[in-house]
């Protein structure tokens, strides 16, 4: 997939999936979701156990699976439709971020981790023909020594500027959609 087909899909998720973004900031939003939707809209455990055509005693187990986080999507989907309702989920980011701040924040962790191998390697090599020594004898800066964002090197730092352009030019330029759904169209 070409990285302006990536950004654009990550663009898509990130508006799709806002609500599911604001639900996770509450911590376990959906920790006996099943059991408190029956309580609340007041609907016997007999009740839906006569929608799934199962015992009273399938129900509780449905519900604390659900809890322990072990129930399968299949027996969520259809508690939840003998509830009267329907089973969305969605896969956000942690901490609030979009798919997009997490892109970048993968980009950098890549530019930088580069940084450093090459940092090491200067050094190893530096160390292996003694230019380091000759280095701090005559009180000079040795290379590589700083780190972080503002240690990146020209051509990193372009190369990352490029990549963000190449991606705000092709939002004006009519590239199609992906198709998330998996419908073709």
């Amino acid at each position: 997939m070409r990285e302006q087909d990536r950004y654009k899909l990550r663009r898509r998720l990130d508006e799709e999936l806002r609500p599911f973004r604001e639900a996770a900031k509450v911590r376990n939003p959906t920790n006996g979701l099943l059991r408190v939707v029956r309580r609340a809209l007041g609907i016997p455990m007999a009740e839906i156990a006569r929608e799934m055509d199962v015992v009273e005693s399938v129900v509780y187990a449905f519900e604390n699976s659900e809890v322990k986080g072990a129930v399968k999507m299949a027996s969520l989907a259809r508690a939840a439709e003998a509830l009267g309702c329907q089973l969305v989920y969605g896969i956000v980011p942690r901490y609030g971020q979009t798919f997009e701040e997490m892109a970048e924040e993968r980009d950098w962790r890549e530019v930088l981790g580069r940084r450093e191998r090459e940092d090491r390697e200067r050094k190893d090599r530096d160390q292996g023909s003694g230019v380091r020594d000759q280095e701090r004898a005559s009180g000079s800066q040795v290379s590589g020594s700083s780190s972080g964002p503002s240690a990146l090197g020209a051509a990193e730092l372009a190369q990352f500027e490029e990549k963000k352009d190449v991606l705000a030019a092709g939002e004006g330029a009519g590239i199609a959609e992906p198709d998330v759904a998996g419908t073709g169209a």
